[in-house]
Parts: structure tokens; sequence; C-alpha cells
């Protein structure tokens, strides 16, 4: 089918773009991505759209290191060493610890759809007693989904486990940017066509059915299918204004609630500058208090030592990235809060 892309920034991407300042190339959110093993959903994509030939891809190891005082978690490529890495920490879970990475190899689907109906708390409790070893397991998960175990979906939260961590660690040569630029390329040696700088401001709806897309500047596209790349909330309250929607959907928009959004600080870096940790590898700093407790402080905008983030030292080694959990507030002077944050 012939597609068109409209896309309302300058470059491709979303959050996976990458952008320039002073000379070091920063990756602007996504800053590694999951799901590339044979029988990964990522992988499938990437190979039919032939994106494994279009970019180079490298996958660093440990993907992850989850970190509380004097404990380091490693997640390896190999999990059976991540399974002893844990089992050394916490031997009286040994046997828990290989059951909840057994859930993940075994590959049945139909173990995730068990999960719809279950919190992630409810998922970790099913496995695990102590409490420290469900808040190392649960850190990149709140960090990813901007929720605690008790209020993020369990299918989420194994999901992020199967995808991002466990066939975590992978990163395109060139920066994230690579990877949106060549869907670009390929769209476009298909026919299709990729509109930057342009809006979408609304859905045509007529007799019941979409006819196609206006954007801010007037133009006005037809198209059999439309694919709204934002939240739902705003495609139903923004994008389809005036169209009449169930009273039952209306009730779930109204009542959904933002997750945490996140605070990111971008570092250049000097030349020769040491760093304590490993490249192109994610270090979670594990808070010292339940994340329940952390998630509502950052509700309310209270940051302490204990507070969740994670950093980043690029494969270049020429730039860091950090980032906390924020409120999710768009109208907060953040101006006033960014040094503040920056020296949290």
């Amino acid at each position: 089918m012939k597609v068109l892309i409209v896309e309302q920034h300058s470059k491709p991407g979303g959050y996976c773009t990458s952008f320039r300042r002073k000379g070091f190339t920063f990756d602007a959110a996504a800053h590694s991505f999951g799901g590339l093993r044979d029988s990964g959903y990522v992988k499938k994509v990437f190979t039919d759209l032939q994106l494994t030939e279009a970019i180079q891809i490298h996958r660093f190891t440990p993907s992850d290191i989850m970190i509380y005082r004097n404990h380091a978690v490693y997640i390896d490529t190999d999990i059976s060493n991540t399974v002893k890495n844990l089992s050394n920490l916490f031997p009286s879970e040994s046997k828990a610890i290989q059951e909840f990475f057994d859930f993940f190899i075994s590959g049945k689907q139909h173990n995730f759809v068990q999960l719809r109906k279950k919190t992630f708390a409810q998922f970790l409790d099913s496995f695990f007693q102590n409490h420290l070893l469900k808040r190392i397991i649960a850190t990149p998960v709140f960090g990813n989904g901007g929720l605690p175990p008790s209020l993020i979906s369990a299918f989420t939260g194994a999901k992020i486990w199967s995808e991002f961590i466990l066939d975590g660690g992978y990163y395109p040569a060139g920066g994230m940017q690579a990877i949106p630029d060549a869907l670009c390329r390929i769209i476009e040696r298909h026919g299709g066509k990729v509109m930057l700088n342009s809006r979408a401001n609304s859905i045509l709806i007529e007799k019941g059915r979409v006819r196609g897309v206006t954007l801010t500047k007037g133009q006005q596209y037809t198209a059999k299918y439309v694919v709204s790349a934002c939240d739902i909330k705003q495609t139903y309250e923004n994008m389809l204004s005036g169209v009449d929607i169930a009273p039952s959907l209306k009730y779930k928009l109204s009542s959904f609630l933002p997750s945490l959004s996140t605070f990111v600080l971008y570092i250049g870096l000097d030349t020769g500058t040491k760093m304590p940790f490993p490249f192109g590898t994610n270090i979670w700093v594990v808070p010292g208090e339940a994340l329940e407790t952390v998630y509502q402080n950052i509700k309310h905008g209270m940051y302490s030592h204990n507070t969740l983030f994670m950093v980043r030292l690029s494969p270049d080694r020429r730039t860091l990235l950090s980032f906390i959990n924020a409120p999710f507030q768009p109208h907060d002077p953040w101006s006033n809060k960014k040094k503040d944050l920056q020296n949290t």
C-alpha cells in the first residue's frame, strides 16, 4: 500500500532520535533496544523491512546492571549467568529465581495472557519472598514504565523484562537516529512519502468511516486507513473531536491518569574521561525504600538520595545520559527546577 508519514518534528523517530550540541551527539530518549533475538518481534520487523541490511547493530553485555549498596545484579546475554549472579546474592531464593527466569525462557505466549488481570507486584509475589530482591527486579520496570509494581500491569512489566531486559543491549552504529532514518529510506524506496515539519490536526470521519487526515496548515489527505501514533486520550479527545464515542470508552478515557514522565540529563565528556562503569550498559541505582514510596514522593516533586535513577555511558564514550522519573506536569515551570534536579 502507498504510505504517507505525517511527522510534526524536523526529523523522524519521535523518542527514537538523536541530536547534536557543541560537537556531541546525544540520544534523545531511547538509548538502546531489545527484541532482536531470532524469535523476537523486533527481529521479525527488522528482517521484513530489510533493516538488518541497512544498519549495523551491536549488542552490549551486560545490557543492564542493578546496583543497591553492595549488591550488583548483572543482566548478561547468557541468562544462566544472570540466574547464578542473583542466586549467589539471594541463596534462599535460588529456586524461585530459576522459576522466574524459566517463565521467560519457556517462550509460551499463554504465560503472558494469564497476566492480564494481575499487577506486576502480584506477579513478583508469586515467586519471591525477599522484598529487596523484588525491588531490584522491579526497578527497570519502574524506570521504563513510570509506575511502581502495585500500579503497573503484570503483562507490561513481564514484557519489559522479556523484550528490553533479558533480550536487551542492542544499539545501532551511529546512534539511535540511524533506525528511523533507515526506515524513512525504505518507505520512500517503496513509493511512500515522509512529510517532516507537518502536524496532523484531525482525523477525517465520514459516515462512520475514516477518510483521511487534516494538517494544521489546512491540507487534507485522504486514506483508507489511518494509524494514530500518539496516545489514546489525544487521539479520541483531540484528533477525533466531535465524533461520538461509546459512553464506556468515554468513562475509561476520563479515568486514565498519566504515569510519571522522565527528566533527562545529557553530559558531554572531555577526551580521556574515565568512568567507573562499562560503556553501552544501563546502570540502574535501586532506591533504598519501597518503590511505591518513591512513586508518591516523585508525584509530589520530592526528591532525595533514595530516588531511582539510571545512567548510561554511550558506546562512543563521549556522552553520558542519566535520567530520573519526574511528575507529569506539562504546565509546571520546569526551568525553575532544572538545577535542583541536575544536582539530585
